[in-house]
């Protein structure tokens, strides 16, 4: 026993331990082992706290670092966790490249939480702004719209255009892993163009060289950029101001092109309809479209390749006799509406030469259909004078048809003709 200074009495462990001892050396033992345990079990109650605005929650959750990732990755995961801006804030002050994946879960909640996100990410150029848009555009989702989000936000924090689209289509040299991969980009790329005219030229050489890369899926890439922005501009009024320049001659060198991949040649020949509508080598590929039609069946886009053939075809006028044949044989293929839509091509064209008229008489006269006889003979009529040559063939029709549609319509045929 020992009296300290101020007439205290005081215990001198010696010797053996004593009971005393032991309890504090079995709890720092206890410390020692759980300390991470007790780490984790805080970074839970701290983002607890963050939910009630608590601001010292928030900077020990930042001094933590990668600990605390789980525990706020917990609280993104939670839909009814009422804080998620705030754990977003926390994620940007940690600023780490792990906290890119939770940044990205991020993005499916309110604007405001979105837009913060989008910020963490903008930290990380490469692994952040690059690898997010890019995995974005191949989920089931379709998160066109947020990946203009962010590159718009990116190129308002000083991005590079050019480096920004450089990365957006650089997976899709690699391969295309989802089916509406490259249009989603194209159409991500067109609204780009749009919006930032001062890069146009620079934008229109990129997808120029890529109109003749290796790969098929960034020529057809190139080609559905220029499609799409074709069709903005003409849906803004303002085709002759924002559509791309100097392009005409590569699209017709896909519409020529014999070992193009189908849908590239018609998403050529499409842009030319707009852009140079009375070319008549575009004119020959909308017919190939409607004429091959088993090369289309693997395309996910057949229908609106060949609806655009249509309507292509609609507005052009005359076609070469050829041409004629071969839609006249594809007829009874076609929707009913397809070929009422293509009835102006066949009666310009038999207005300009009369062995197009011939040509349609020889279909009449063969034709089982009933529906196709009513067609042939409506179109015939539309020719007016011009169909005279087979005056002769309508007449003997009217003798042995007894549909009186049909009927009807030889005799309205015969009086425009004569």
């Amino acid at each position: 026993m020992a009296i300290d200074k101020g007439g205290n009495k005081a215990v001198f462990i010696q010797g053996k331990p004593s009971g005393v001892r032991m309890i504090v050396l079995s709890f720092l033992v206890l410390i020692l082992f759980t300390g991470s345990a007790v780490a984790q079990e805080s970074a839970d109650e701290l983002v607890a706290l963050l939910a009630k605005n608590d601001y010292r929650a928030s900077m020990k959750l930042e001094a933590m670092g990668l600990e605390a990732l789980p525990a706020l990755e917990k609280a993104l995961d939670d839909p009814n966790y009422t804080a998620h801006f705030f754990v977003v804030l926390v994620l940007r002050r940690i600023g780490l490249p792990e906290t890119i994946p939770l940044f990205k879960k991020a993005l499916d909640y309110d604007t405001r939480v979105r837009d913060a996100a989008v910020e963490g990410l903008l930290m990380f150029k490469e692994s952040g702004v690059t690898k997010t848009t890019a995995e974005l555009l191949t989920d089931e989702k379709d998160n066109q719209e947020l990946v203009l989000t962010i590159m718009r936000a990116a190129l308002k924090n000083d991005y590079n255009l050019v480096e920004l689209l450089t990365d957006l289509f650089e997976p899709l040299y690699i391969g295309v892993e989802h089916a509406k991969q490259v249009e989603r980009t194209a159409n991500v790329a067109a609204v780009l163009f749009i919006e930032n005219q001062g890069e146009a030229d620079i934008f229109t050489d990129m997808l120029k060289s890529m109109a003749v890369a290796e790969e098929p899926q960034i020529r057809m890439l190139a080609m559905n950029t220029f499609f799409r922005i074709s069709e903005i501009a003409v849906s803004l009024g303002q085709k002759d101001e924002l559509a791309p320049q100097g392009i005409i001659e590569v699209l017709l060198a896909a519409v020529e092109n014999p070992s193009e991949v189908n849908e590239t040649q018609a998403l050529a020949a499409s842009t030319l309809s707009i852009l140079a509508p009375a070319d008549p080598r575009a004119a020959a590929n909308f017919v190939k479209v409607l004429t091959e039609r088993d090369a289309l069946k693997k395309s996910t886009k057949a229908d609106d390749m060949q609806w655009t053939a249509v309507r292509a075809l609609e507005k052009y006028g005359v076609l070469q006799i050829d041409q004629i044949q071969k839609l006249l044989e594809i007829l009874p293929e076609l929707e009913a509406e397809m070929r009422w839509r293509l009835a102006p091509v066949f009666v310009e064209s038999g207005k300009a030469d009369a062995k197009i008229v011939d040509k349609l008489g020889d279909k009449l006269a063969v034709e089982k259909s009933q529906d196709l006889k009513f067609y042939l003979v409506r179109v015939i009529g539309a020719i007016g004078d011009k169909a005279a040559g087979i005056n002769h063939l309508l007449s003997d029709l009217l003798v042995k048809e007894t549909e009186p549609m049909i009927r009807e319509a030889i005799l309205a045929a015969l009086s425009r003709i004569n």
